[in-house]
């Protein structure tokens, strides 16, 4: 009997180590990671009341599946559509953001991706001038 509970009770520490040592490799698998090549787009000018659109290839470049959860414009003129479905390891997906331009003068308009990245959080530029044409 005593070796029954012995033996139990080391099936028992075993099981715990093994489930702890699996959730612990688990994490060294590695997360998402959101990788953008240029992070600003110019427009230079551009006619006032013409909207401009830029479009970002966003690539994961970790080991898990990006799932971008939103994204956060500096102001209502400006938009943004981006990729809802989660993006595989070595995959690439989209983010389009979209200035209105109804403003006369310089700009610099941000959209912040939040996301499961390893770098959580990065920040699309869109600026240039609106003129007269």
């Amino acid at each position: 009997m005593k070796n029954l509970r012995l033996l139990l009770t080391f099936i028992v520490l075993v099981s715990i180590a093994s489930v702890h040592m699996s959730f612990k490799n688990e994490g060294e698998i590695g997360k998402a990671i959101i990788e953008v090549q240029n992070t600003t787009k110019d427009f230079g000018k551009i006619p006032q009341g013409k909207p401009v659109t830029a479009e970002f290839a966003v690539k994961n470049t970790g080991k898990a599946p990006l799932v971008m959860e939103n994204i956060q414009t500096s102001c209502g003129c400006t938009v943004a559509d981006f990729t809802k479905t989660p993006i595989a390891p070595n995959q690439s997906g989209y983010i389009k953001v979209t200035y209105n331009a109804n403003a006369m003068g310089s700009f610099t308009k941000t959209a912040t991706i939040v996301s499961n990245a390893e770098n959580n959080t990065l920040v699309l530029t869109l600026k240039g001038e609106v003129v007269n044409l």
